[in-house]
């Protein structure tokens, strides 16, 4: 008998909340929309973090600019963000990290640009492969 890891699920309960896909986040030459691996490497665990920035004051432009700041600090703690999602209606973002420790990504997003998030949970994955396609909109269910 083999025993799964668990894995946390959460419903998206608004349309407005928009993915911003793994094509165009990566460098020229990095890793694409392509299945990309999201089981975390030994040592070091998925997280997901929540910025409550405030309903109606964050704009995907910015988001795209502050995450492009965590990229270029990212290796420096040893972390490897994966994806974020944008909900400008209700004014927040969603971050999902590889890294050796939630202070980990705390870290880069306070040496990258101070956006602090709120809240950081570990995750893991019911998979170990994810493929979004770039622009693509979550649907509320």
């Amino acid at each position: 008998m083999t025993m799964k890891r668990p894995s946390i699920v959460f419903a998206v309960t608004t349309a407005a909340l928009a993915l911003v896909a793994l094509a165009g986040h990566r460098p020229a030459g990095a890793e694409t929309a392509a299945a990309i691996s999201v089981e975390a490497k030994p040592g070091r665990k998925l997280f997901l973090d929540v910025h409550d920035i405030g309903k109606g004051k964050v704009k995907a432009k910015d988001v795209a600019e502050a995450h492009r700041r965590d990229l270029a600090t990212e290796g420096k703690y040893g972390v490897d963000f994966k994806a974020y999602w944008v909900d400008e209606k209700e004014g927040k973002v969603y971050c999902l990290a590889e890294a050796p420790s939630a202070d980990a990504t705390r870290s880069v997003h306070k040496e990258a640009h101070g956006l602090l998030a709120s809240k950081i949970m570990e995750v893991t994955s019911d998979g170990d492969s994810w493929a979004p396609a770039p622009g693509m909109k979550l649907s509320a269910r």
